[in-house]
């Protein structure tokens, strides 16, 4: 028996010039990559007898052949070159394995039978005719991805197999576990291969699945493109926005069928969606599952999402459940037809509350004022689970509480006196002060509104605020703690902080949340400048200003919540001291027009571009 220090320093001892690349350049990055793959197990296997792990040093050994055959195919002399080193150890490493006990592969010579390079003497192309057929029925799990492990994204990966674990054996095409499959209809799971395909893919295995493409390691797409350019798949889906010229909105028409009939299946899955295919988000129903992508935007006769709904090429979909009314399919069809098109904010975002919001932007005032008073039981219950709230309605606002019903009433009167003060400032028109009504949360202390924002909002609420507000239209509220004595704050000015709050954000589109916020502190300024907390605001605002370097961080929501709105506070004051241009904002945002835009138009600059202006003349006070 030999020892072990021969085969340690024949493989572990391998010169640090194998690894370099500069004098023997492969011809791609795919070969350097390969050939550092190789010499890297080269290693392995050293370490591995060295450590008498006899059979795992033999099955590395094993892989290490099949990627210097596969990586020698092309014959090219740069990739010769390089593996020459790592060819001689794997010749001494199969020796001493072999007084080992183990029956190891004959090796094949580094250099290939001589002949036109690249190209198999006679047969099936695997450039041509194979990697067409491969990319057309495996290409969306085992070429553009590796599901189960198993990539065909080259030539040597598709030869290697799942964790090197060979499912192609030249020569054998009866014994290769890839035919196996095939004729057995586990793969691929859309429907069986053609019978062509299948007996192209026998006869290539059987003359010894060569390749004949110029580069081993190019990706089987691009082969696949190089030989047929208009018969390999569509390419895949994209995230298209809507251009506002559709007759059917994904977010309103189509999201609502898929959360009604897909759930358990393929909507609201985490990583079990049936087929690969998750509808939970835009995204990754425009991405496709295990069968490709789903939806060939502009052609809804090719696509497999409408194949399925309707029944056609497989099991009709939802499985188990009633079909799709046709006015649903009917739908679906149109989308597609019309670019399947994405008509919300996030294409990353669950579609149910995508979904929630275009149904709300939609409803009437009286249809708003119906989901917002579901949705408030459901907050409060929430924090409050047991515990039913009282609740009292008025024409603008609904106020929910645990103090008694008289209580409510007298702060559902101070609402409404305030109210036409705020709309005035904000409206100057006729309609509702918010279309469906504003809901107000009363808490008679701060361990319930804390309770509120853990719950409700999943946040911890910043310590100093006694009250705050929230629009995002399926929800429009305000939580307020109340005062314990006349010292603590205007109750008046607090109210009007939150109705105005919920107000300006509830106008334009994409308005942000310094700009409600802070004019929402103009507003509580303006009814009680003796409110305590002005002082308080004054005198944070001091410590903010040191704190911003650029001018804009609180614009780009650099800020942590409370500085975010103080600031905001201070440059509204700003902004409203040309008094025509804050009103032609503020009617631009009534009209339905962008934040951004209609600010950058009014003030001639973008908010951030103001703000830094603003920060170098002196801050509002």
């Amino acid at each position: 028996m030999q020892s072990l220090k021969p085969i340690a320093c024949l493989i572990l001892g391998t010169s640090l010039s194998i690894f370099s690349f500069d004098s023997v350049s492969a011809q791609t990055a795919q070969q350097r990559a390969a050939i550092e793959k190789v010499n890297a197990m080269m290693l392995q296997a050293g370490q591995q007898y060295s450590s008498k792990k006899y059979s795992d040093c033999a099955a590395t050994v094993k892989r290490i052949q099949v990627d210097i055959e596969t990586l020698t195919i092309s014959r090219d002399a740069r990739v010769i070159r390089a593996l020459r080193p790592t060819y001689t150890r794997l010749q001494k490493a199969h020796s001493l394995l072999e007084l080992e006990g183990y029956s190891l592969p004959a090796l094949k010579p580094l250099n290939p039978p001589k002949g036109k390079p690249g190209m198999p003497p006679t047969g099936v192309s695997f450039s041509k005719t194979i990697a067409p057929i491969l990319v057309n029925n495996c290409g969306r799990c085992h070429v553009n991805q590796a599901r189960g492990r198993f990539s065909m994204a080259t030539y040597p990966a598709l030869m290697s197999g799942p964790n090197n674990n060979r499912v192609i054996f030249p020569g054998d095409a009866s014994g290769s576990r890839l035919i196996e499959v095939l004729e057995d209809g586990e793969m691929p799971p859309n429907g069986k291969i053609k019978d062509d395909d299948l007996a192209a893919l026998k006869k290539w295995i059987a003359e010894g699945a060569k390749s004949d493409a110029e580069d081993a390691t190019a990706n089987l797409n691009e082969i696949a493109r190089a030989a047929d350019p208009d018969g390999t798949p569509a390419p895949e889906a994209k995230v298209v926005k809507s251009t506002g010229k559709e007759t059917i909105s994904f977010a309103f028409d189509i999201a609502p069928i898929f959360v009604t009939n897909c759930n358990g299946c393929h909507y609201d899955i985490q990583n079990n969606a049936r087929g690969g295919l998750n509808v939970s988000t835009f995204r990754q129903l425009i991405r496709g599952g295990d069968t490709g992508q789903a939806i060939v935007q502009g052609k809804p006769a090719e696509s497999l999402l409408l194949k399925r709904l309707k029944g056609e090429g497989g099991t009709r979909m939802p499985a188990g459940r009633p079909p799709l009314k046709d006015d649903e399919l009917a739908k679906i069809e149109k989308w597609i037809l019309e670019g399947a098109t994405f008509d919300a904010t996030d294409d990353r975002e669950d579609i149910k509350p995508i979904y929630q919001l275009a149904k709300a932007t939609r409803s009437t005032h009286e249809e708003l004022m119906s989901e917002r008073l579901v949705s408030s039981k459901r907050n409060w219950t929430l924090f409050m689970p047991g515990t039913p709230p009282n609740k009292v309605e008025t024409d603008s606002f609904v106020i929910y509480g645990d103090m008694s019903e008289s209580v409510l009433q007298s702060y559902a009167k101070l609402a409404e006196k305030i109210s036409p003060k705020i709309k005035r400032t904000f409206l100057g028109q006729n309609g509702p002060l918010v279309k469906g009504r504003v809901t107000l949360f009363l808490f008679k202390q701060r361990y319930d509104y804390s309770e509120f924002g853990k719950m409700v909002e999943k946040r911890d609420i910043p310590k100093g605020w006694k009250g705050h507000f929230r629009y995002d239209v399926i929800n429009a509220y305000g939580a307020i703690i109340l005062p314990r004595n006349d010292d603590d704050y205007s109750e008046e000015a607090l109210f009007a902080q939150q109705i105005s709050g919920v107000l300006v954000a509830s106008l334009g589109k994409n308005t942000p949340s310094w700009f409600s916020e802070g004019a929402a502190r103009v507003v509580a300024k303006k009814l009680d400048p003796k409110d305590p907390r002005i002082d308080q605001w004054k005198e944070k605002l001091g410590m903010i200003a040191a704190k911003i370097q650029t001018g804009d961080e609180f614009v780009r929501g650099q800020l942590p919540p409370e500085d975010t709105a103080l600031a905001g506070y201070a440059f509204v004051q700003f902004l409203m001291n040309n008094r025509s241009a804050f009103t032609n904002l503020i009617k631009a945002l009534r009209d339905g027009n962008d934040f951004e835009k209609a600010f950058s138009v009014i003030y001639r600059g973008t908010p951030s571009e103001v703000a830094k202006k603003w920060m170098g003349k002196g801050r509002g006070n």
